[in-house]
């Protein structure tokens, strides 16, 4: 009897375990889903393509990068591994009610042409089109006064911000390897170097983002707009847009971690296509 009773008990914590990984299944799949539908994935899918054009034009000006630091630089930012990682965070970081909520949102009419007009904008063509409008908009009335409300409610300067470092700490890392330092770079000081190195353009981002929001949200009505601001301005919009953006940013943070072990890899000793003219420390 005492045999069957812990065979019922085993058999009843299987069940029970199974049901938990069966809900998280079920969670990574809305979360997923969210991340098709909020336009996140495409941002994702666009930034080796960004930092590919990044490293052209600094060739063009006459700055080239060595081809293969160059190739671990866009290696390290794999999308693969980006979307898992920023997919793992949202499924820790929200439930499932609040995941379901908000994919209601994002497949209401409204949902859908926000996020369409958020990815038209992220496109590099589109991006150079930005002050063309902004004096008309920034015009409009109450259209500004909108504008920091959805900058307040997603705190975007901030989140911008730390993107933007973490981004530039991938070029620190590989600028280090690059001048063939005899010293070793630490990630967490090369981090610091940058964040003061950025310091002097935090004004000029604000302008930016503030440039950026009013070219995206151009074709909203006022009426929509509030509507938008409705969702953003509540406590689970605050949390999706908080989670959504700390997650890329932790994503970013972990990818950099892996570009300082690549290059520290690569320098070792000279890969083929290096150009044979720098020493490629351990960095």
């Amino acid at each position: 009897m005492r045999n069957l009773t812990k065979l019922v008990l085993t058999f009843a914590l299987l069940v029970c375990s199974a049901g938990s990984i069966s809900a998280e299944l079920g969670k990574a799949a809305l979360v997923s889903s969210l991340m098709e539908k909020s336009g996140m994935k495409v941002q994702i899918d666009l930034i080796p393509a960004q930092v590919t054009a990044g490293i052209h034009e600094s060739a063009r000006q006459g700055v080239p990068m060595d081809v293969v630091i160059q190739d671990k630089l866009v290696g390290a930012l794999d999308t693969v591994s980006l979307n898992q990682d920023v997919r793992a965070y949202l499924v820790d970081k929200m439930s499932n009610d609040e995941v379901r909520q908000v994919l209601a949102w994002l497949e209401s009419p409204l949902g859908r042409r926000v996020v369409a007009m958020e990815i038209d904008a992220s496109q590099p063509d589109n991006m150079m089109k930005m002050s063309e409008v902004f004096e008309a908009e920034q015009a409009r009335p109450g259209r500004l006064s909108r504008i920091h409300r959805l900058d307040e409610a997603v705190l975007s300067k901030e989140r911008s911000k730390d993107l933007m470092i973490n981004m530039q700490v991938f070029f620190g890392m590989a600028m280090v390897a690059e001048r063939g330092s005899p010293k070793r770079a630490n990630y967490a000081q090369t981090r610091r170097n940058i964040e003061r190195a950025m310091t002097p353009m935090w004004d000029e981002l604000e302008q930016v983002v503030t440039m950026m929001y009013l070219f995206t949200y151009r074709e909203l009505s006022d009426t929509d707009f509030d509507l938008y601001l409705e969702f953003t301005e509540s406590a689970l919009g605050q949390k999706y847009n908080r989670v959504l953006y700390d997650g890329l940013s932790h994503a970013f943070h972990q990818a950099g971690k892996m570009l300082h072990q690549s290059l520290r890899s690569a320098c070792r000793v000279r890969q083929p296509g290096c150009d044979g003219v720098h020493p490629y420390p351990l960095v």
